[in-house]
């Protein structure tokens, strides 16, 4: 795990899915998000998670429905983290924008 932060720019969510095993209690959301690369407009996907045991994080999850629900434009900044060959995002902010 490394300490590098990620604020995507405004996105949308695409995804929502769970995994409730006793190892992973998670969360994940993925977000869909266009960025300038070589100047031309690139749509990206990340994945970002966040543990649903505190009242903060069941606000995430709530946020995140109502985005995907009603199609908002989101923020997120989060904790790089490699996870099974790829790399997601651990949630520490996330908003409507």
């Amino acid at each position: 795990m490394t300490d590098t932060v990620k604020k995507t720019k405004l996105g949308t969510v695409t995804k929502i899915r769970s995994n409730s095993g006793k190892e992973n209690e998670r969360v994940y959301i993925k977000i869909k998000t266009e960025e300038e690369e070589k100047g031309e407009t690139q749509e990206k996907d990340y994945w970002c998670w966040v543990i649903p045991d505190n009242e903060g994080a069941k606000w995430i999850i709530q946020i995140a429905l109502a985005a995907k629900i009603n199609n908002l434009s989101i923020y997120m900044l989060g904790k790089e983290v490699q996870d099974s060959n790829e790399v997601r995002y651990q949630i520490l902010e996330f908003g409507i924008e």
